[in-house]
């Protein structure tokens, strides 16, 4: 009897082309947590109770906030299992995917464990 291929669905690109990201303006971007899974915290009456893990990222992003060149952290959000960043780009600097490699990856070692799904969502914010 043959043995059935598993067939998956093929991830679809949704990055715009690279020159997109060197223009000045705002990047919106979303980062999930591994799973999907509440890591960062949880809500009650309406407010963030972040775990250990929100805490560590927290402070991450404040390390982040204005650590390289044409690209900073102008606002975040945590939520129970994602991240909002915005974003804001001011010169040619570090690439977005190079950005969201280090952070991913200093936060990763900090906590200690996987925290981050593959990927992330990113959207350049045009008008007000």
């Amino acid at each position: 009897m043959p043995i059935p291929v598993l067939l998956h669905p093929k991830r679809r690109n949704t990055r715009l082309r690279p020159k997109a990201y060197t223009q000045t303006g705002l990047i919106f971007l979303t980062l999930c947590s591994f799973e999907k899974r509440p890591l960062f915290g949880y809500i009650e009456n309406d407010v963030l109770h972040p775990t250990s893990i929100g805490v560590l990222v927290t402070r991450q992003l404040e390390v982040f906030q204005h650590r390289y060149d044409g690209l900073s952290i102008d606002q975040a959000v945590l939520m129970p299992n994602h991240l909002h960043l915005l974003l804001a780009r001011t010169s040619e600097g570090i690439a977005l995917g190079q950005f969201v490699n280090l952070f991913k990856g200093w936060s990763t070692r900090v906590c200690g464990q996987s925290i981050w799904q593959r990927g992330y969502y990113d959207h350049l914010v045009r008008n007000a």
